[in-house]
This record gives structure tokens, C-alpha cells and sequence, in this order.
């Protein structure tokens, strides 16, 4: 969960637990400051955004109450106020399940949300699950079914829902025109937003990347040139929870996770495509040039799932989680130069209180 606002970046929730920080980029060396404590359930996988001077959250997973026995998709929305440092859980609930959604702050006092699971199909899956560990067999059963089904099988939200501030109200301004994606990165333009590639499916991404413009209160959705394969593959893999955002005016996309020749076999007929495939943590940084796609750096390790932020220096990445499944305290930034980019590292805060990962075993 990451927002920015007024000169300074938040990160938390997640590995972090209830904890949230933050770091003013007017002055990076005084390091991370600790905040107020978020006061909700601990969750992975809340869609956020900053709109209006606050950081909302909605969504993710967790467990509502230490009793439940099973992580769920949850649907409260919470919001932060930095100058207060203070959170408030609203008298609203999101009409639907958010987790992996996308939130776009389409104004002061507007966000809109792309994408995200079907509630009631990963609550079932995550509850069946924690049932069939105690039966091989029966777990990857489960597993097999649940994974070969179509995209369209599971339901993933395909209308993009707004949050109306001012009015506390919830509406629809229509739909995706492609296939629903979640853990899609995004980039903020001075025309819309970029989702970049996600996952349609779980085990299945997708190199597409979608421009959202607003006429009014209409979405006008176009398709821009595609993440191209790296050397030696036949198809880009996509990317899951990469990182996203300019340095110099330059686009950049990093990191993320593939299950390299996932999209070959989906394409010869294969349901269930990253069966057997190792998931790949990728370090490649791309940077699109007048429009052309091409790497143009590494990573100093694969990682996924960080927080991502466009800032007068550049594109700076905080915490992510590399190939062994373990959470980063580093912070990346990564800087255009006309030629290539140049990556530079420092420490990201570190959490007091961790915790388990709600996340389902086998989960892609």
C-alpha cells in the first residue's frame, strides 16, 4: 500500500503489518518517519490512492477479526490525513471485493478502481484450501480445478466503480473492454493513467498496456504498444506487481513476476499454462523511447510487488519482495541519463511488528 502526497511518499500495510511510513523527498536524509498505526485488519493486496490531501485504502486481505479462521477479501475503506497524522475508517463499504484492484485518483475528490478478484470465488478457494492441507490429494484436486478454468471463469471485476468523496457514494462509470486484470502497474500521465500488463488470470499475465483518458465523465480506453520479449523468448510473459512511473520524461517499468512460456501454452490450448513453470522474479528495466519499448537496465535483484513513485529525481521503488519470498528493506531509484538507467540503493523503513502472510499456499 503506497500513496504520495504534498512533497512526501507512505508506504505500509502489508509485510509492515499496521504500520505506515513516511519520507519527505525535500529531504530524504532525515530517513523514514513512523506514523500513526493503521487501525484496521492487517491485509495484503489494498488498492490505495491520494486524493483531496489523503491516503484512502480499500480492500485487500486479511481476517476481519482474530477469530476468523480464514483470511478474506475485505471491503471497509479507511483514510489517512498526514497533517493530523490520523486514520478514519468511513461509514462505507466498497460495493464489491477490491483485492489487486487499481485505484486511479481522477480528482480531488473522485477514485476509480479497475479490476480486482471476485470475492465470493477467492474467499471459497483460500477456505477450501486451508481444509484440503490436511489432504494432498485433495489440495491439489483443488488446486487443478481451480487453475484451469478460463479467465472469464473467474469473475474478476470488468466495470470501473468510483468513490465519490464529497457524497460518500459509490458509482460506475463503465466498462473494461478488455479482460480484467489485477496486480497491473500503473503509470500516471499527463493525459490519464497506464495499467501496465497484471495478470489475467492467476499464473497468467499479459504484455498489454491500456491508456485511461477522462472526456468529462466518460473513460476513453485505448491500447499502447505492448512490453516486447526479452531476448530469446518467443512471447513476453508480463509482468505481476511490477513497478511504474518517468524519470527525465522517460517511462520506465521494472521488476515484477512471470512464468516464463506461460502465454506459449495458454495459446496452444493449455487451462492450466504455468503448471510446472518456476515463478520468475525479473530484474529487467525497460524504458519506452518515442514510443519503443527496450531494456535499458537491471535491477540489483528481482523484485515484485513494491511500492512505486515518480519524484524530480526520478523513479523510486520501496521495499517489494525478491525470489525467496522475502520482503526488502531497500529503497531503489532509478534515474534516467539519456542513454540508460542508473540505479542507486538505500534502506526503506523497517517494520516492529510482522506477521504471516495471509497469502494462500500456492498462490501465483
Amino acid at each position: 500500500m503506497a500513496g504520495q502526497t504534498d512533497g512526501q511518499v507512505l508506504v505500509g500495510l502489508g509485510s509492515a503489518g499496521h504500520s505506515l511510513y513516511a519520507l519527505d523527498l525535500a529531504a530524504p536524509a532525515r530517513g523514514w518517519v513512523a506514523r500513526a498505526a493503521f487501525p484496521g485488519p492487517a491485509r495484503d493486496g489494498a488498492a490505495a490512492a491520494v486524493a483531496g490531501g489523503r491516503l484512502y485504502v480499500v480492500s485487500g486481505l486479511g481476517k476481519a477479526t482474530d477469530l476468523d479462521p480464514a483470511p478474506s477479501v475485505l471491503q471497509d475503506v479507511h483514510a489517512f490525513d498526514p497533517a493530523a497524522n490520523r486514520w478514519d475508517r468511513l461509514a462505507t463499504e466498497a460495493p464489491i471485493g477490491l483485492l489487486g484492484a487499481t485505484a486511479l485518483a481522477l480528482d480531488e475528490d473522485r477514485i476509480a478502481f479497475v479490476g480486482g478478484v471476485n470475492k465470493q470465488l477467492f474467499d471459497s478457494f483460500i477456505s477450501a484450501s486451508l481444509t484440503a492441507d490436511k489432504h494432498p490429494e485433495t489440495r491439489w484436486q483443488l488446486v487443478e480445478t481451480y487453475m484451469s478454468m478460463a479467465p472469464e471463469a473467474y469473475r474478476w471485476n470488468g466495470r470501473v466503480l468510483v468513490y465519490t468523496i464529497s457524497a460518500n457514494q459509490w458509482s460506475d462509470l463503465g466498462a473494461n473492454p478488455w479482460l480484467p486484470n489485477c496486480g497491473a502497474a500503473l503509470a500516471v500521465e499527463a493525459d490519464g493513467f497506464l495499467l501496465i500488463n497484471g495478470e489475467i488470470k492467476p499464473g497468467l499475465r499479459t504484455p498489454q498496456v491500456k491508456h485511461i483518458g477522462l472526456q468529462g465523465d466518460q473513460l476513453v480506453w485505448t491500447e499502447q504498444a505492448p512490453i516486447p520479449p526479452l531476448a530469446g523468448h518467443a512471447l513476453q510473459d508480463g509482468l505481476a506487481g511490477a513497478h511504474a512511473g518517468h524519470s527525465n520524461g522517460v517511462l520506465l517499468v521494472a521488476g515484477g513476476t512471470s512464468f516464463h512460456g506461460s502465454r506459449i501454452r495458454a495459446a496452444a490450448g493449455e487451462s492450466f499454462a504455468h503448471r510446472g513453470l518456476p515463478k520468475v522474479w525479473n530484474r529487467e528495466i525497460y524504458a519506452r523511447l518515442d514510443g519503443v519499448w527496450r531494456v535499458a537496465g537491471q535491477l540489483p535483484t528481482g523484485l515484485a510487488h513494491g511500492a512505486s513513485f515518480t519524484t524530480p529525481r526520478g523513479l523510486v521503488i520501496a521495499g517489494g519482495e525478491d525470489a525467496a519470498q522475502t520482503a526488502r528493506a531497500d529503497v531503489y531509484l532509478l534515474a534516467w541519463d539519456g542513454t540508460r538507467v542508473r540505479v542507486t540503493c538505500g534502506a526503506a523503513p523497517t517494520a516492529p511488528d510482522t506477521r504471516q502472510s495471509p497469502d494462500p499456499k500456492g498462490a501465483p
